[in-house]
Formats: structure tokens, C-alpha cells, sequence
């Protein structure tokens, strides 16, 4: 069997959506608290980082407070000597569906756009 590296996790946006767009592809940067009620409400944060099209999304769509499920693979970063930090690279990026009906709406007064759920590239 393969080894597979995947993750699924659903919170809030814990601050403001960093981005870079400094050249290709986009970069974008943000927590994500999430409630663990098995320990009692135990929130962990993860750092998430996206690229490309799911770049774009995040630093255009999500803000602090909103819920949002992440799904990409988990990645260790730091040195031998020092702790390690583990973050997740977004793949896909889904707002919660009261979020897209809103977005829905909107988007349906001016064009017929649906808020797009993005899959990296």
C-alpha cells in the first residue's frame, strides 16, 4: 500500500489572510483554529499555506471569524536542532455552504458565477 499523505480539517480563520503576489504563482498564508470536542473544546491552529488559484481564493474570500474546510497534505519545516512545525499546503479550499448560497446570491444580480470551490492546479 501507498503511502498517503492527506488532510481534512474544518475551523474558523483564526486573523487576516497573508498574501504575496510578489510573481507566479500567488502565495497566501492563514490559521485555521480548530475545536476538538473529544478533550473538551481544545482549539489546536494549524498554519495553512496555498498556492496559484487556491492562493487567490483565500486572500480574496476568506477573513477572520469565517469557517472554512481545508484539504491538502501536511508538510514539517525547522532544522535538525530546533522544533519542527508542521503546516498544511491547501489543495482545496471549501467555504461553508451558508457562505456560498451568499456568494450565490451576489454573484447571481450581477452574472450566473457560482462562488467556486478551488482545487489546486
Amino acid at each position: 500500500m501507498a503511502d498517503v499523505n492527506t488532510v481534512t480539517l474544518s475551523g474558523k480563520i483564526r486573523g487576516e489572510v497573508e498574501s504575496q503576489d510578489t510573481g507566479k504563482p500567488v502565495v497566501s498564508r492563514f490559521y485555521l483554529a480548530v475545536a476538538d470536542s473529544s478533550d473538551g473544546g481544545q482549539i489546536g491552529e494549524f498554519k495553512v499555506v496555498a498556492f496559484g488559484k487556491t492562493a487567490e481564493f483565500a486572500r480574496d474570500r476568506l477573513h477572520d471569524g469565517d469557517k472554512a474546510t481545508v484539504t491538502g497534505k501536511l508538510l514539517s519545516r525547522g532544522g535538525s536542532r530546533g522544533p519542527r512545525a508542521v503546516e498544511v499546503q491547501a489543495k482545496v479550499i471549501t467555504p461553508p455552504k451558508q457562505s456560498r448560497a451568499k456568494a450565490k446570491s451576489k454573484a447571481e444580480a450581477s452574472t450566473e458565477e457560482e462562488l467556486p470551490i478551488v482545487e489546486a492546479e
